[in-house]
């Protein structure tokens, strides 16, 4: 075992940026960017992490990643998914074959392993078993992706204020797609879930902006670390209604911002 590569920085980076990513920024930011960090560092870290047991065998664990991760990402590995799901674990991924430009990172992470001791950090042994569990950890709770049920509910819903549509942007952290029509993120109280929205802003006259809910996209759920999410929790999500999607985008993107300016 090399153990001093344990101790090297980088790959204690990846590690810490891995854990930050799954369990705050993704949760905080829901982006493209944060959907695929986890990929990148983790493609980093995992084949460099067990490499440095067994150094002998670090090329071919290497080439295993590259395969697993793409087994993982393709439709072929639904079944163990399924199976999962049969005995209550909540493992899930979404297929998305561009998830797959990750890849370039092992090249790059195997040719770092390659070198010298030197660069690693001088740290007493007795912080082998801490580093090595936080590494466990880490690896196990990226597994644990989110789940995305599609919803897809129409609604009416439309709020007239006095303000400016640049406030509003700014206030409801609302996401341009195109135009006047922008994507807006609402947490599920008491959750690990959110559900995505479609939102238009529009200038009227006399200095009035109107904000219309046009539609409920998917619930996503993320999964609690080693544990997942369970039947209870998708049925849940599952059997959201158009009024409770409503309500809560009321309760946190209109009444708690503007309480005294909406019209009905």
């Amino acid at each position: 075992m090399r153990q001093k590569q344990l101790f090297n920085p980088l790959f204690l980076v990846a590690v810490v940026l891995l854990m930050l990513n799954d369990f705050y920024f993704k949760y905080q930011f829901h982006n493209y960017f944060t959907g695929k960090l986890s990929d990148v560092v983790g493609l980093f870290a995992f084949p460099y992490f067990f490499s440095t047991f067994f150094p002998k065998r670090a090329k071919l664990i290497y080439v295993f990643t590259a395969v697993y991760f793409t087994f993982w990402k393709s439709g072929l590995s639904q079944p163990l998914i399924d199976a999962a799901h049969s005995i209550g674990l909540g493992i899930g991924r979404t297929i998305d074959y561009t998830d797959c430009f990750a890849l370039f990172i092992l090249p790059l992470s195997y040719r770092y392993w390659q070198l010298p001791d030197k660069f690693s950090l001088h740290l007493n042994a007795c912080f082998k078993p801490v580093v090595i569990g936080i590494c466990c950890f880490a690896f196990v709770a990226t597994k644990l992706k989110e789940q995305k049920i599609n919803k897809n509910l129409k609604s009416d819903l439309a709020v007239r204020l006095t303000t400016t549509k640049e406030s509003v942007i700014t206030l409801l952290q609302l996401k341009v797609i195109k135009d006047s029509t922008y994507s807006s993120d609402i947490d599920i109280p008491d959750s690990r879930s959110y559900f995505k929205t479609v939102v238009k802003v529009y200038d009227v006259k006399d200095g009035k902006v109107t904000i219309q809910l046009d539609s409920i996209v998917n619930c996503n759920i993320s999964s609690r670390p080693f544990i997942g999410y369970n039947e209870d929790e998708l049925n849940y999500l599952n059997g959201l209604t158009l009024a409770d999607c409503e309500g809560l985008f009321m309760s946190q993107k209109v009444s708690k911002l503007f309480p005294k300016q909406r019209e009905e």
